[in-house]
């Protein structure tokens, strides 16, 4: 699958992507800049076709094992893998409160839209999910 082999390279898209620094104060939701990019890199390994980085593909298998024959649904399936995309592609980017927050609000507007729900879901399948 096609995503960017160094997690540290922080352009994604053509877009630069504000540093963990910059993403947001504590406390607070970050900045639309991170959340796009994070969307943008999400659906992008959705579609690929290329073998996705080792790191990724490892965290996916141990989700897959987790929860193997279970139907896609937003939480817990869904959050884990943008969970996953975002600390593999964007390490470092944000502490873990705010990861968790970014991870959940991706998940679900990706969730909620037919199109990119469609493309969720036969990625998990793809990966062995069910």
């Amino acid at each position: 699958m096609s995503i960017p082999a160094s997690g540290d390279d922080q352009q994604r898209g053509g877009r630069q992507l504000p540093s963990k620094d910059e993403a947001a104060p504590p406390g607070r939701d970050a900045d639309p800049a991170v959340l796009e990019g994070v969307l943008q890199e999400t659906l992008s390994l959705l579609g690929a076709e290329r073998p996705l980085p080792g790191e990724t593909a490892q965290a996916l298998c141990r989700l897959v094992a987790r929860h193997k024959g279970r139907q896609f649904t937003l939480e817990p399936i869904a959050v884990d893998l943008v969970s996953i995309v975002l600390k593999t592609q964007f390490p470092g980017l944000c502490p873990p409160p705010l990861h968790d927050r970014i991870a959940e609000r991706v998940a679900r507007t990706l969730y909620e839209d037919p199109h990119s729900r469609a493309r969720l879901e036969a990625f998990w399948r793809r990966l062995g999910g069910i």
